[in-house]
Order: structure tokens, then sequence, then C-alpha cells
């Protein structure tokens, strides 16, 4: 392409987005320079910035230099002279960018965030996310790919999805948000170990996930899970996403939950065909890790993440239980989940289970030992825990997955 063309292309691309009416014009980004092995100011400069730049939107830029600076410099300065911010790191650099801004806006609403039935209330700032990490669910479950190109534009031209965000509570109260996954045991155990152990670097994750296999640690307790109303909408749209993860064709005129609220094909709405009943249910036995996920949690490790059918705006998480069982049984667990996590329910010693809510709440007395709990990658305190979700209270610059782009995801990762 010559300058001229060159040129031309740039004034029509300038008069297209002027006229995108929810287009950022001034954005704050945090750049963790340190994640994905040092890669995140590289993709910030060399591949985002430019872009930005070209669509004349001006940019303040901070290199995060220690844990959670993103988090209290979001809660403690003002945001009035931005149209949104952006991330660019792994999802531990989102969840900082996703405490400070809801926990501000509660902070504003003199929220009691200790209080477990507490209701969020969405933020008027969206987030943007550029993949820089080693995992980026986040990316993954918002856009369906973690390239950080396909993320700046979708920022550029000011795309919009809302997401749910999930509590997590204590017996003594608040203790974090929760936008990806949660799990107490197994996984909880291979982050409380792996601390220990960051000598050798992104392998020590591996280590200590081997080492966990072979103690084949167990633990008692009881769950109390209270499922969405039967006649609710989103139970429709996973038996639809369902068919399309599997392969099956799915007729255009199913059915489906639309982005951000808007009316399926029947003219009915999540809200217009819910149910105010809800129902609980009551688990007890003996579980080697116990999982909340908000996303499907796709990675580089697991091709189509632990709950590839879970809805990010429906106001409810998958909970996964994996029984206690001999190591043939889990080791075929971690490996469908690594493989095709689209089959786990297959297995004898899994269960799953759709909820808006759940107690989990460990047996402790001597013979029972307390496992670890992880929010999000971080370990946590506690002696049972209160997760509850919150239906769509953060807005990102993302386009959503659409369904007739998983057919051509599936083709990607199954290369």
């Amino acid at each position: 392409m010559d300058s001229e063309a060159a040129h031309q292309f740039s004034l029509i691309s300038t008069e297209y987005l002027s006229k995108l009416k929810h287009r950022p014009r001034h954005l704050l980004a945090f750049v963790n320079p340190h994640s994905g092995k040092g890669k995140g100011s590289s993709v910030y400069e060399k591949k985002v910035l430019p872009l930005f730049e070209e669509a004349n939107i001006n940019v303040k830029t901070i290199y995060t230099t220690c844990a959670n600076h993103a988090r209290d410099y979001i809660s403690e300065q003002s945001l009035d002279d931005y149209d949104g911010l952006v991330s660019v790191g792994g999802d531990g650099m989102f969840s900082e960018l996703c405490h400070g801004l809801l926990l501000k806006t509660a902070k504003q609403a003199k929220l009691d965030m200790n209080d477990p039935n507490v209701n969020l209330m969405r933020p008027n700032l969206r987030i943007g996310v550029i993949p820089a990490g080693s995992t980026d669910a986040i990316v993954f479950g918002t856009t369906g790919y973690n390239d950080p190109i396909t993320s700046a534009l979708q920022i550029i031209v000011g795309e919009s999805v809302l997401i749910d965000i999930a509590t997590v509570h204590n017996e003594h109260g608040f203790v974090r948000l929760m936008a990806t996954m949660f799990s107490y045991g197994f996984f909880g155990n291979i982050i409380q170990q792996s601390d220990n152990w960051r000598l050798f670097g992104p392998l020590r994750y591996d280590l200590a996930g081997f080492c966990q296999f072979l103690l084949n640690s167990s633990y008692h307790t009881e769950l109390i899970i209270t499922q969405p109303p039967e006649k609710c909408n989103s139970k429709i749209l996973i038996n639809n996403i369902d068919r399309y993860l599997f392969g099956n064709s799915v007729k255009r005129q199913d059915p489906l939950c639309k982005q951000d609220g808007e009316k399926s094909p029947d003219n009915q709405t999540i809200n217009d065909v819910q149910s105010p009943l809800s129902r609980q249910i009551k688990r007890e036995g003996q579980y080697r890790t116990i999982n909340c996920l908000n996303m499907p949690c796709r990675c580089e490790k697991s091709k189509y993440g632990m709950s590839p059918s879970v809805h990010i705006g429906d106001g409810s998480f998958d909970v996964v239980l994996v029984k206690s069982s001999w190591r043939l049984d889990f080791f075929r667990f971690l490996h469908h989940v690594a493989k095709d996590g689209r089959t786990i329910d297959d297995l004898s010693n899994v269960e799953r289970y759709r909820a808006t809510e759940v107690i989990i709440r460990p047996t402790i007395n001597r013979r029972n030992r307390l496992g670890n709990w992880a929010c999000d990658g971080e370990l946590i305190t506690a002696n049972e825990v209160r997760i509850r979700a919150h239906s769509q209270v953060l807005n990102l610059f993302a386009s959503g997955i659409r369904l007739d782009q998983i057919k051509k995801i599936n083709e990607e990762v199954s290369k």
C-alpha cells in the first residue's frame, strides 16, 4: 500500500469511527510488564497502543509495579475523565480492575459488602481486556480468542457485553469477587503448594499438580446449592450451546438468550420466563475437588475449558463436584478437562449443577483436615464460603461469543 492509499484508508477509517456513538475516546490502561513471561509491555506498545493512536483515542498508561497497584489506583483516584479502563496482562490484572471498579461503585452507593445478600451495582465504565498472560480465561470466555489485536479492535469500535460476577463471603464477611473460577480441594491445593516453589517458574504448577495427584486427598463436605428457576430461558440456551459444541445442527428459529438481555426470537426475555421460585438441593460426601465456574475457563491446557456451556450473563454459574475415587478415575477427569471438557458429565465420579448460589461447608474435626480455597487463582482463608451470582453487573469491551463462531473455534482448538 503506497502512502496516498494509506492516507485515504486512514481518512475513511476515521470517518467511520467518528459515526460510532459508543466507542471510547479517553481510556486508562494498566499494563503488567511482568505478565506472560514479561511480554505484557511488548504486546501493548507494539500491537495495541499504535491502534489506539490511529483511532484517535487518548490513553493514559500506568505500568504496575506491585500487587494491587491497579486496584488501589482505581479505588482512590477519580475516573471521571475516562470512558473506560483497559487491562493488559493476565486474569490477575483483570481481577484487579474488576475489584477496584466494582468495590468503588459499591462504596459510592454505600453498600454493605459484608452482607452476603448485598446486590452489586453496575459501574458506568467498561473494561477492555488485552490478553498478555498465561491463561487469559476472561478473553477466551468473552471473545472466543486470545488475540490482542482482536481485543484492541473491539475496544476501539466500542463493542459491549455484560457478564456476571459472583461475591464470595466466608463466616466473617466479604472476601473476594469471582470472575472465572472458585475451587476447593485439588486446584486450591496446587496453588498453595506452588507458592512455595516460585523458583521453578511456571513449571511449579505442573510439579504441584503431580504431587497433589499422588496424594489423592479428598474432603468431607456439605453443599447447599440454589438452582435457578426451572423455566429460566438459560436452560434452553445451554441445551442449544451443547448441541453446537457436540457438532449437531441447530435451527435458527430455536430460542436463544440474546446478548445484553435483547429479546430472543420467540419474543421472550430472560425475565419474562423466570419463575420467582428457586430450588435448593443438598449434597454431602467426600470430594476431591469442588469447583464453581463463571466462565468456560479455556486456556492452552484446556481446549474447551471445564464448563464449555456455562453462560456468562444469565445470573448463574456451574458447580462441578468430583467425588473421591481411585487415582485412575480422577486422572480420567483431568484428561477430559484438558482434552474435551464437553464430556466430563459422562464420568461416574463427576456431578455438575447450574446454580445462582452455593454454600460450601467442609466438615472440620480431628479426622478431617481442611483443604485449600482459591478464587480466580488467589488463596483465601475460610471455614465455609457462600458464593452468590450477580447478573450482568460488569460491562466489557467485547463482542461475546456468537453461536455461529463456535464451530470455527472448535476446528481451531482441535488442530
